[in-house]
């Protein structure tokens, strides 16, 4: 019997932490890439759900490409300390105190 594996990190979760003031804290790359993350997220969902007729023009298209592969770059980028603030940031339930 198998059973079914659900992702770890919720993508409405994942917005709201990269948008805040710990993001930024961590630096600036991850700030922007908290934009960018949120920013490409809308727009894969209006492609996802939108139908089949939505215009988009050939040069929108390779214009969110290369942003997401700038964004996937920046992420790369980030040194050691960076990406474990980031992955503790993303994977961390906050609790009030």
């Amino acid at each position: 019997m198998t059973e079914p594996i659900y992702r770890l990190l919720d993508h409405a979760q994942i917005r709201k932490r990269l948008s805040g003031r710990e993001a930024a804290e961590i630096s600036a790359a991850v700030a922007e890439i908290g934009i960018n993350f949120a920013e490409l997220q809308a727009l894969r969902h209006l492609a996802d759900y939108s139908p089949p007729s939505l215009d988009i023009s050939r040069e929108e298209a390779r214009s969110t490409v290369a942003r997401a592969r700038k964004t996937i770059s920046d992420l790369e980028s980030l040194d050691d300390d960076q990406c474990r603030r980031l992955a503790v940031l993303l994977i961390t339930k906050a609790r009030l105190v």
